[in-house]
């Protein structure tokens, strides 16, 4: 026996919900990237270790 569907839900609505997940997603994502881009150099940090070398760069040890 067919049922009826439920009504769609409004455009409001589902707006909301996507800035609502966004807004959760985005500053997670922001931070696992901080989090991999800040390994330390004795761990194998490309970026630590590139930063490393251009603060030396033209000093005088």
């Amino acid at each position: 026996m067919p049922g009826t569907a439920p009504p769609s839900p409004a455009f409001g609505a589902v707006l909301a919900e996507l800035l609502y997940y966004l807004a959760l997603a985005i500053p997670v994502a922001i931070g696992i990237t901080v989090a991999a881009l800040a390994v330390p150099e004795s761990l194998g940090g490309v970026v630590a270790r590139r930063a490393h070398r251009r603060r030396t760069v033209g000093r005088n040890p």
